[in-house]
């Protein structure tokens, strides 16, 4: 099961260097705009996860974004970008924003780090804090794995992830209020010494 302080604390400890290593995406960006395409004028988003900033935060633009991450050094980074971004150290199990707040929410590569029994439980919250009509576009896995890498980008930090696999994502989507609209695999690109890992971003809607 995945130690979620262990993975708050990897953060933290290799800020930089997931940094350095993730660089910009291009396919991030084709798929915001997909979902930009589909929410109001001036949408409020949750970057659930927000990192650095990147690509959530900043593609959409200080005043549209409320950035929330458990690691403060992740923050920290991210109010190097934002100039006037709402960033918030909280925890996706238990999101500290009203009920009915948002047009979207994005979460990269951050879902994929929660322990697996609590993944129906991000998903409420994320159905809690959107809108009637909101969209959530998040990072899932293709297949079903949980493990952990003890020098993670050979930072000699360790993390940990807890993935379900496309399918099982699916079908807890509706279980929690969603409509699943559309899914992508696309290469990941952070240099972990992996060329052949692909994840699917997922892109649903509250029923």
């Amino acid at each position: 099961m995945t130690d979620r302080n262990a993975v708050r604390r990897g953060y933290d400890a290799l800020a930089e260097d997931y940094q350095r290593a993730r660089g910009d995406d291009t396919h991030d960006e084709e798929l915001l705009a997909d979902l930009a395409e589909r929410l109001p004028a001036n949408p409020r988003v949750l970057d659930a996860g927000c990192g650095d900033g990147r690509p959530a935060s900043t593609w959409f633009g200080d005043d549209d974004v409320a950035s929330l991450d458990f690691s403060r050094a992740q923050l920290e980074l991210a109010r190097e970008r934002l100039s006037t971004g709402w960033l918030t150290q909280g925890d996706m199990t238990a999101l500290p924003f009203e009920v009915d707040s948002f047009d979207a929410v994005c979460a990269f590569n951050s879902f994929i780090h929660v322990p697996d029994e609590e993944h129906e439980t991000v998903l409420k919250e994320f159905r809690r804090v959107l809108r009637s009509d909101g969209w959530l576009l998040f990072t899932t896995g293709c297949s079903t794995w949980e493990g952990q890498n003890p020098d993670w980008l050979e930072s000699g930090v360790a993390m940990e992830w807890d993935i379900r696999g496309l399918d099982e994502t699916q079908e807890l989507l509706g279980a929690v209020g969603f409509s699943v609209e559309d899914a992508w695999i696309v290469d990941d690109d952070l240099d972990d010494g992996n060329d052949d890992a692909k994840f699917p971003l997922v892109l649903a809607q509250v029923a």
